[in-house]
């Protein structure tokens, strides 16, 4: 089935502020309940979006867009609610560091630590 639907957030999640993570994870369960393949989330009503919000709701949507089951998109979101959506989404791309293991070092005394110090 290649059908899409619309859920209108405010009336599912019932709140025009939606600021927890659980919301985030509610609605986007709902949406894959859906038999249909493109899910439209309607922010009509919506006038706020907490940071934890978006957060959890970019890394809920990539989860699913990415093994390709279901594509999930935006309609009627305020400029403030897309913003915080595009700030997430470039925080949540990742990065190429490289984490080098952190060494613990215990010493039995303050002499063996200051010799340490002053070797380095």
């Amino acid at each position: 089935m290649n059908a899409s639907t619309t859920i209108i957030v405010s009336d599912y999640l019932g709140h025009h502020n939606l600021v927890t993570r659980e919301s985030a994870t509610t609605l986007i369960a709902n949406a894959l309940c859906t038999p249909h393949e493109e899910i439209l989330l309607d922010f009509t009503h919506v006038t706020f979006i907490s940071r934890s919000f978006a957060d959890q709701l970019h890394k809920e949507m990539m989860a699913y867009n990415t093994l390709g089951k279901k594509k999930i998109s935006f309609a009627n979101a305020l400029p403030d609610i897309v913003q915080m959506l595009k700030v997430v989404a470039t925080t949540q791309k990742g990065n190429n560091r490289n984490y080098e293991p952190c060494i613990h070092l215990k010493f039995q005394s303050r002499r063996f630590l200051k010799e340490y110090l002053l070797s380095v």
